[in-house]
């Protein structure tokens, strides 16, 4: 979801810079931009909280969220204000930059991330486990899943 969401905005801001050019100014087709990527920035959030709590151990996620929490609190206060001065500027290179940066995010995100999603179980009580790739029908038995070190999906 948390890929998904960064090709949104991205597209999103590319729509912004796109209707920003003096050659094709349409302030209607950069609010739809803006939407778009908002939109996605939404979807982002709640997925990128739930990674945390499912990679963090429970004794240091307090610390970790309260971390996560500063930095976007300080981040509301002053990206506004570098944001406002450098969009002033140079409106299309911003918006460019931040799909740039959106890009960088899901190169990350492919390379380092991993699925996440918490243990499902099926309902004659089996489970098929995932350790990067797909492990093909192969399931195992509720009793033995504490050996397992990998994620797990339903199919």
């Amino acid at each position: 979801m948390m890929s998904i969401s960064v090709i949104g905005e991205c597209f999103g801001f590319l729509l912004f810079a796109f209707s920003a050019t003096e050659s094709f100014h349409q302030p209607y087709l950069g609010f739809l931009g803006f939407t778009i990527a908002s939109v996605f920035t939404s979807f982002y959030q709640p997925a990128s909280q739930a990674m945390i709590a499912d990679v963090v151990a429970a004794e240091h996620r307090s610390h970790v969220y309260a971390v996560f929490y500063m930095m976007i609190n300080v981040a509301v206060v002053i990206g506004p204000i570098i944001g406002s001065v450098v969009f002033y500027n140079y409106p299309v290179v911003t918006l460019v930059a931040i799909a740039l940066a959106d890009l960088l995010l899901l190169v990350l995100l492919q390379k380092f991330g991993h699925e996440t999603a918490p243990l499902v179980l099926h309902p004659e009580g089996k489970i098929k486990k995932r350790c990067g790739k797909l492990c093909g029908s192969k399931s195992v038995n509720i009793r033995s899943f504490s050996k397992i070190k990998c994620f797990y999906y339903l199919s």
